[in-house]
């Protein structure tokens, strides 16, 4: 097992592979998407968004949602792939270390597609952090949810949030920007309200959109 600093370290660096951010860094990385893409949204949430991570809580503490936007499904499907692999932390799990566990798997009757990755790892003793990431094709737009929790249990919370939103659809009239997590209307009208049950403790700190050339 590696000592606590080498692990936390490890996990900050999974973080940013599952597009995940350290509260006030509101800039990440983003897939290549296809032809087609119309925009995507971002927004970041956190439970406490002062800054000020438990990691000892079940709870979700850190997520980043966004929406991909396509003029049309096929758009969508090809982009698919490359999103799962952008998500995907295979290639950096440490070998023969059983305090890592990792898992993908394809999930039934949820929108056209979905896939959920989930990395647990014991980052001290009696102490498991988990990432999770849900990802789901529903026609001319993809939703991911990433989340950090205390607990796997906990993490699945990022499934929930993503599966209502994929059945929101943008506002009809121009969309509202504020960077500070508030944007209003077109792809924003996907994001849940602040009140949604689905969110729990978590309150958006940032947002980020960005538009082809």
């Amino acid at each position: 097992m590696f000592q606590k600093g080498t692990t936390l370290k490890f996990l900050i660096s999974v973080a940013s592979a599952l597009l995940l951010l350290l509260p006030q860094v509101a800039s990440a990385q983003t897939p290549v998407a296809d032809e087609g893409l119309q925009v995507i949204a971002e927004r970041q949430y956190a439970a406490d968004p002062e800054g000020n991570i438990d990691t000892g809580s079940e709870e979700i503490y850190l997520a980043s949602v966004r929406v991909y936007l396509f003029d049309n499904a096929d758009g969508a499907e090809s982009t698919w792939e490359t999103l799962v692999a952008a998500d995907s932390v295979e290639a950096d799990l440490p070998e023969d270390d059983d305090s890592f566990s990792y898992e993908k798997t394809e999930i039934d009757d949820i929108g056209d597609r979905a896939m959920v990755l989930n990395l647990s790892a014991e980052i001290r003793e009696d102490e498991t952090a988990t990432f999770r990431t849900m990802i789901i094709q529903k026609g001319a737009m993809i939703v991911t949810v990433n989340a950090i929790a205390g607990s796997g249990d906990d993490a699945e919370g990022a499934d929930a949030i993503a599966i209502a939103m994929i059945e929101r659809q943008p506002g009809d009239g121009e969309s509202e920007y504020d960077g500070n997590g508030g944007s209003t209307g077109g792809v924003w009208e996907v994001f849940l309200p602040a009140d949604a049950e689905e969110l729990g403790e978590l309150q958006a700190y940032a947002d980020k959109e960005t538009r082809p050339a």
